[in-house]
Parts: C-alpha cells; sequence; structure tokens
C-alpha cells in the first residue's frame, strides 16, 4: 500500500510523480509543438518539408565578410598592382592588338589606316 504523499507530489495514473517531472513533461511537449510549428506558415501547411538547413559557420563568416567588403577594403601594395594588372595593363594590351589587327586588314586592302580614339 502507497504510502501519503509529500507535499508537492501527487498521483498520476496511479503512479506517483512530482511536480518537477510533470513541469518537464509540459516543456518537453511545448518545445515538440515549436518545432514542429516551427516550419509552418499561417495557414498551417509545411514549407519545404521541414527541411531544416544546418548551417556552416566557415561558409556563413566568408559571406558576412564579402556583404561588407566596401566597409573593409584597405589600399595595399598588392591591391595596387592587382588593380594595375587587370585594370590597366591588360584591357590596354587587348585594346592595342586589336587595334593592331585593323590596320593590317586596312593594310591589305589598301585603304588607310582608320582612326581610333
Amino acid at each position: 500500500m502507497p504510502s501519503v504523499p509529500k507535499s508537492g507530489v501527487h498521483c498520476t495514473d496511479h503512479r506517483w510523480q512530482s511536480e518537477e517531472t510533470d513541469k518537464g513533461k509540459l516543456e518537453r511537449e511545448s518545445e515538440r509543438v515549436w518545432k514542429a510549428e516551427k516550419g509552418r506558415n499561417s495557414i498551417g501547411a509545411t514549407m519545404g518539408g521541414g527541411m531544416e538547413a544546418h548551417k556552416n559557420r566557415f561558409i556563413e563568416d566568408w559571406s558576412t565578410a564579402r556583404e561588407n567588403l566596401e566597409h573593409n577594403f584597405r589600399w595595399t601594395r598588392r591591391n595596387f598592382a592587382i588593380v594595375g594588372l587587370f585594370g590597366i595593363a591588360i584591357p590596354l594590351l587587348v585594346y592595342k592588338g586589336i587595334v593592331r589587327e585593323f590596320h593590317m586588314q586596312d593594310e591589305d586592302a589598301g585603304r588607310p589606316y582608320r582612326k581610333f580614339f
């Protein structure tokens, strides 16, 4: 025969349980419901089948740095060299090659050279 319950203890389905375990069950149940509702919109339909993504910290750091590049950019010798090479030297060489090709075609056709710029 069970003994008389102490304060803060009650019987549920003929089992003696403390209030703390009931609170724990309630918290677990509310967490389960919250997780189930997290993937639902206001109508109640599930969006995307509950496919939660695990974020990669390194990719998140890279994307944050990329989004804030204009705030964190510093001019260095290396940056000047890259801009000089790809922003000035290579476009100038491509332009000179195209102009030379046009002049060779004009020479073969017996026409005077065309003026560019």
